[in-house]
């Protein structure tokens, strides 16, 4: 609620993107959970509970940042399928967003800072057709159709937020408060 408050008086665009580069900066991707044998889906990694805490795998990290966009009034639905990684498919989960009518998909965790993409994120407002031609597949007809690119306006305003530096950090601050006095 502190968040939302915080971000009321933004457009629905920027809220969705300082939620996202606030994420994708301080949220780590949890390899010894993914990568170990005992792994299963009860794991406080693979949902919101874990990413809350700094580190989580897909799953908790697209249902974080869901349930972060429902609360500062953005639409959006977590996406399940595939992404074509250096070890062959794997399952995967990112979410799409509805912005201006129209929906697109956006990957926190291909985006975080500890998996090695920094500066501009790259997945973030993308269609259907780009995610596919960048790996990541899934059953088109469960989810909203993401049919074409942002226009050029929206996609220069989002590279302009992501530019911006000051409210993202206020953001994780407000959220790490909030955090206190948690395991």
């Amino acid at each position: 609620r502190r968040m939302a408050a915080i971000l009321e008086d933004c457009a629905p665009l920027e809220r969705a993107a300082l939620l996202y580069r606030m994420f994708a900066r301080n949220i780590q991707y949890d390899y010894e959970t993914y990568r170990s044998p005992e792994r299963n889906a009860r794991h406080i990694a693979f949902d919101y509970y874990g990413a809350i805490r700094g580190k989580a795998v897909c799953a908790g990290i697209a249902e974080l940042y869901a349930l972060a966009l429902v609360a500062a009034g953005v639409d959006t639905v977590i996406v399940l399928g595939f992404a074509q990684g250096d070890g062959g498919a794997e399952l995967h989960a990112w979410n799409k967003l509805r912005l201006g009518g129209r929906w697109y998909n956006a990957d926190v965790t291909w985006d975080l800072a500890s998996c090695g993409r920094r500066g501009q994120p790259e997945f973030f407002l993308r269609s259907d057709a780009w995610m596919e031609a960048h790996r990541h597949y899934t059953l088109a007809e469960r989810y909203p159709a993401a049919p074409a690119e942002p226009d050029s306006q929206s996609r220069r305003r989002a590279a302009e937020i992501f530019q911006r530096k000051g409210v993202d950090e206020i953001l994780w601050q407000v959220w790490q408060n909030s955090r206190r006095g948690m395991p």
